[in-house]
């Protein structure tokens, strides 16, 4: 593509980086081939400092912004690569152009419509896999989501990518730990909560604590649990 001489004449949006505007644009139309993700990229691919916008439908005169992006980490020369949700068959205008008033200039925009792995079986609250105590279960959160919920314990801001189980309660104390995962754990975090999923309340959690050091950043909590519970 060449935006060299191109106008601007689409609307600025207030999410957008710098001003909101993007400058000098041309104008793609898209029917998507997945129900997915759509990557539009223009990362390296180019010689200026790009913007790319996503909308979801073709009117023109009512523009529903899906996501706006200018500059993207490990893409050089301020170019950009821009990521968002699609449904197959749906028609959607992808929109280059540049940061500022006069950014203008040749490249190459890629895109592809991707759809993402499967998430776990127990991703959610609501699916927690049930376990005894004394278990011991392999986990893979490598395709997990993350649940808005609140921090438990020393966990900071919550737990990124997090899959769920569910104990009863023995009357004794109980212990959730990653310490004994070897090299397969990285960098883990533990929250342990009571009640429904709609209204869970924080027992305790844990970043990094492991006996004499544990391996790597792995977890371990422990807690009086109440029989049956």
């Amino acid at each position: 593509f060449d935006t060299t001489g191109a106008n601007t004449d689409g609307p600025g949006d207030a999410s957008c980086e710098f001003d909101g505007q993007t400058y000098q644009d041309i104008w793609y139309t898209y029917t998507a081939s997945c129900t997915g993700e759509l990557t539009v990229s223009t990362c390296n691919m180019a010689d200026y400092d790009t913007d790319l916008v996503v909308y979801d439908g073709t009117d023109c005169n009512n523009l529903v912004l899906l996501g706006c992006v200018d500059d993207t980490a490990g893409c050089d020369g301020f170019t950009s690569e821009l990521v968002v949700p699609v449904v197959s068959g749906n028609a959607y205008l992808i929109r280059v152009g540049g940061f500022s008033d006069g950014d203008a200039g040749t490249g190459t925009l890629c895109i592809s419509c991707d759809v993402p792995p499967d998430p776990p079986a127990n991703d959610d609250c609501a699916d927690a896999e049930s376990l005894n105590a004394n278990d011991s279960v392999t986990f893979d959160n490598s395709e997990a989501t993350q649940d808005d919920f609140n921090a438990c314990g020393d966990n900071g801001a919550g737990i990124v990518a997090n899959v769920w189980y569910s104990v009863v309660g023995t009357g004794n104390t109980m212990t959730a730990s990653t310490c004994n995962a070897g090299t397969l754990v990285d960098d883990t975090r533990i929250s342990v909560f009571c009640g429904e999923c709609a209204s869970l309340s924080c027992v305790d959690g844990n970043d990094d604590n492991c006996p004499a050091g544990g391996p790597g950043f792995a977890s371990g909590v422990s807690w009086c649990s109440a029989p049956g519970v």
